[in-house]
């Protein structure tokens, strides 16, 4: 719609090019298709933001998730060598570890002493009574989740972690770009085209 009373307000300058009304419309329409390109970009910018914050919250809430499996895996263990079971435990494990997938399409191994270790990739994120402390990273190449101490991110991230990761490190890239191409093509084409007219 900006665009179309863009246009028209071309049209209408065309038809009377001397008519100072019709040539504050054109500048203000121009000012309007400004406007609007400038307010995609910053609510991208904002959905950008709020997402990396999401993010950011989830990879606090995996590393809390982890730490209780961990500490799951410890007290199945110490019960389970003296011939008691724990099926309570086991479950609340269960559904942990269930959230866990959720969020990040980790896979999990019952060991044969009864830990649970689980993968994030083919990385152990959680090695019987120990788990790894995951962190978040922001560059110019994009938004990557890794291992705290290890260089290298996390190469399989599913879930809905991997899901944000694709919007940020793809969708978002792929929006603004074509943004910018349309921003770009209307200014280079109307100051050429308005250039010429001039005698």
């Amino acid at each position: 719609n900006t665009l179309d009373q863009f246009w028209n307000s071309w049209n209408d300058l065309a038809n009377s090019p001397s008519n100072a009304t019709a040539q504050s419309v054109v500048r203000q329409r121009g000012a309007q298709v400004a406007y609007t390109l400038n307010t995609y970009a910053s609510r991208i910018d904002d959905l950008t933001n709020r997402t990396r914050d999401h993010l950011s919250a989830m990879v606090g809430e995996l590393n809390t998730l982890t730490g209780q499996v961990a500490s799951l895996n410890r007290q199945i263990m110490s019960m389970e060598v003296t011939g008691q079971q724990s099926p309570d435990l086991r479950d609340a494990r269960d559904r942990i570890a269930d959230q866990l997938a959720q969020m990040a399409g980790v896979r999990t191994e019952i060991q044969a002493d009864g830990t649970m270790g689980i993968y994030l990739g083919s990385m152990m994120l959680v090695d019987a009574t120990n788990a790894r402390t995951l962190d978040l990273r922001v560059s110019a190449s994009g938004t990557s989740i890794g291992f705290v101490g290890d260089p290298e991110p996390a190469q399989v991230v599913g879930g809905k972690a991997g899901q944000m990761m694709a919007f940020l490190n793809t969708d978002v890239p792929t929006v603004k770009s074509g943004l910018d191409s349309l921003a770009r093509g209307l200014v280079n084409g109307v100051n050429e085209l308005h250039a010429s007219g001039w005698t």
